[in-house]
């Protein structure tokens, strides 16, 4: 019986965890002046890029516990609130690596995913 229970919670535990993961395909448009829109891909711990006028690029996500952070060989981070990714559209924050003091606490430019169907 006990091992029926371990089973059990190990199922759900694996499944919570999943749930909390970027995947599929999301249409990129930026708010300010980036021109960077185009689509993103996500698949497992690692993403694509495709913006309209520039070449595609690849990164790693970074799960943590209330923030998803998207890095690439660039100095630009994009960061997403966890509690966002549930929903079909998904608004996230640019930051630069660059910047001077804290450089994840100051946004330079904002964005929305929008989910392809």
């Amino acid at each position: 019986m006990k091992y029926i229970f371990l089973m059990t919670l190990f199922f759900c535990l694996t499944s919570l965890k999943q749930e909390n993961k970027l995947n599929g395909a999301y249409n990129v448009v930026f708010e300010n002046y980036f021109d960077n829109d185009g689509y993103v891909t996500f698949y497992g711990d690692n993403f694509k890029w495709r913006p309209f006028h520039y070449l595609p690029f690849e990164g790693k996500i970074n799960y943590h516990k209330n923030t998803i952070y998207l890095e690439s060989d660039s100095n630009l981070i994009y960061g997403i609130r966890t509690e966002n990714i549930k929903n079909d559209t998904i608004v996230f924050s640019v930051h630069d690596k660059n910047g001077k003091g804290n450089w994840l606490d100051i946004a330079i430019g904002r964005g929305k995913l929008i989910k392809v169907k």
